[in-house]
C-alpha cells in the first residue's frame, strides 16, 4: 500500500457531517480551546471532559464487521496515530480527519507508544510460515519510515507498551520487560504473577491489570485488579476494580483514567491510594473494549472503541 493514502477517508467522513453508530447527526458544540493551566489537582470523579468530535470509520473496513483500529495515541503537536491491525498499517492524521497517511508495516501492528514528538514505538506481530515472531518497530511519522526493528525474548505484542525514564516496556509471559529502544537491549525483566495487559507508564510508574493469572492460563480468567509497579522502589502496588480494565491513561495531574470492560471510568488518584467512578454523559462511547489516550500538551482525550473514534476536549 502506497505510504500516502490517495484519499483522506476522514475528511471524506467530515464533509458527509459527523454520525455516530446508530446514524445520527452530532452536533459538536463551541468551546474554548485554549489549554487550560493547572494550579491543583483534579478532584476525584469530577466531570472534566465533554465530547467534541466524533468519527465514524465504518468505511476504512468496507463490509467487514470483524475488523478494527487496536490501539490510538495522541502526539503532543495534536495528530493522531493508529494502528491499522488487518491493513498492515499504521495511520496519521489530525482530530479533524484532514491530511490522512499510512505507513506500511511488515506485520500487524498491535500496540503504540510514543517515543518523542516524531517517533513512535509499535508492537507488531507476524504469522507466516517464514516469520511467526512478535517484536517492536519503531517509525518517523514525519518522514513515513521505519527506523528500526527490536528483536524482545518472550515478549507478547497484545500485552501493550509505554515510555518510562525514556525506555520501552512492554510485556511478556508472568513479566513486564524494560526494553533500551537505542540498543534493543532488556535492561530489566519485572517478575509479575500474571500476564500483565492494557500496559501504561507514567513517570517511573508502570500501570497494568491482571487479565490472566500464571495459573489460570488455560481458563483465559479475567480479573478486576490494577496494578501499579514503582520503580524508585521497586515494588508492586494494586487494588481491585469492579470490572477488568482495557485501558489506562494518565491525566495533567497525574492521576489516571481507567475504562472497564463495563464501561465505566475509574478515576485513580496520583499516589495510587484512591479512585472514584467518573459520571460521564456519554457514556455508550465507553463500553465494551475502549481504548484511551490523553495528552497533557494538547489537554485532549481520545476514546477509540471499534470503529467509532470520539475526541474529548478539556473542560475550561
Amino acid at each position: 500500500m502506497s505510504r500516502l493514502l490517495k484519499k483522506s477517508w476522514f475528511q471524506e467522513l467530515l464533509q458527509k457531517g459527523l454520525t455516530c453508530e446508530c446514524g445520527r447527526q452530532i452536533i459538536i458544540p463551541l468551546y474554548n480551546d485554549q489549554p487550560r493551566k493547572h494550579s491543583e489537582q483534579y478532584q476525584l470523579g469530577q466531570n472534566i471532559f465533554y465530547l467534541h468530535q466524533q468519527l465514524n470509520l465504518q468505511s476504512l473496513f468496507n463490509a467487514d464487521k470483524k475488523k478494527r483500529m487496536s490501539d490510538v495515541k495522541m502526539m503532543d503537536d495534536g495528530r493522531l496515530v493508529l494502528c491499522f491491525t488487518y491493513k498492515y498499517i499504521i495511520l496519521i492524521c489530525n482530530t479533524d480527519g484532514s491530511q490522512t497517511e499510512s505507513i506500511p508495516v511488515q506485520g500487524k501492528p498491535c500496540c503504540i507508544t510514543a517515543v518523542n514528538n516524531s517517533v513512535v514505538a509499535v508492537t507488531v506481530y507476524s504469522v507466516t510460515e517464514e516469520d511467526i515472531s512478535d517484536r517492536i518497530e519503531m517509525f518517523d511519522i514525519n518522514n513515513k519510515h521505519k527506523l528500526k526493528s527490536i528483536s524482545v525474548p518472550k515478549m507478547l505484542c497484545a500485552c501493550g507498551i509505554a515510555m518510562i525514564n525514556n525506555k520501552l516496556v512492554v510485556g511478556g509471559l508472568g513479566t513486564l520487560l524494560i526494553v533500551d529502544h537505542q540498543t534493543g537491549e532488556t535492561i530489566q525483566t519485572i517478575e509479575t504473577d500474571s500476564i500483565p495487559n492494557s500496559i501504561h507508564g507514567s513517570s517511573d510508574r508502570i500501570f497494568f491489570n491482571d487479565r490472566i493469572f500464571i495459573t489460570d492460563l488455560f481458563k483465559m480468567k479475567n480479573n478486576n485488579r490494577l496494578k501499579m509497579y514503582s520503580s524508585s522502589d521497586n515494588k508492586v502496588y494494586y487494588m481491585t476494580l469492579r470490572s477488568c480494565s482495557t485501558s489506562i491513561t494518565s491525566l495533567q495531574d497525574g492521576s489516571l483514567y481507567v475504562l472497564c470492560k463495563n464501561g465505566s471510568i475509574h478515576h485513580v488518584s496520583s499516589d495510587f491510594k484512591h479512585m472514584k467512578k467518573v459520571k460521564i454523559n456519554n457514556i455508550e462511547v465507553l463500553k465494551g473494549h475502549s481504548i484511551v489516550s490523553y495528552n497533557t500538551k494538547q489537554n485532549k482525550m481520545v476514546v477509540l472503541k471499534g470503529k467509532i473514534l470520539s475526541i474529548f476536549h478539556e473542560q475550561q
